[in-house]
């Protein structure tokens, strides 16, 4: 799981990332990124929404948290990619953080 650690309410978190890896022997192209509950101040912040990868390869993902409001949030984002049977493949990240009071 990514922890975000303690973010003031409004504030944007230190960047986190993640790598998304294709196993296959193929080129795949992840199409979306979802979030489990909507995302709840997460946020994928590089690459853009769509990105290929390369066979046996993997792409890092930026990931920032901005919290609406005080309290404890948890969240997964997952990627849908497509190969070249349109098959679709999930890769997910779990995110957890905390909002806080500025003081």
């Amino acid at each position: 799981m990514l922890d975000f650690g303690s973010v003031a309410v409004g504030a944007t978190s230190a960047p986190l990332m993640f790598l998304v890896k294709n196993s296959s022997t193929t080129q795949t192209h992840v199409v979306t990124v979802n979030w489990g509950t909507g995302g709840q101040g997460f946020a994928v912040t590089a690459p853009a929404q769509q990105f290929p990868i390369p066979p046996g390869g993997a792409v890092p993902v930026t990931l920032t948290f901005v919290p609406s409001a005080a309290g404890d949030f948890v969240d997964a984002a997952l990627f849908l990619s497509v190969g070249p049977t349109a098959a679709l493949q999930l890769a997910g990240a779990s995110v957890k953080g905390k909002g806080v009071q500025g003081e």
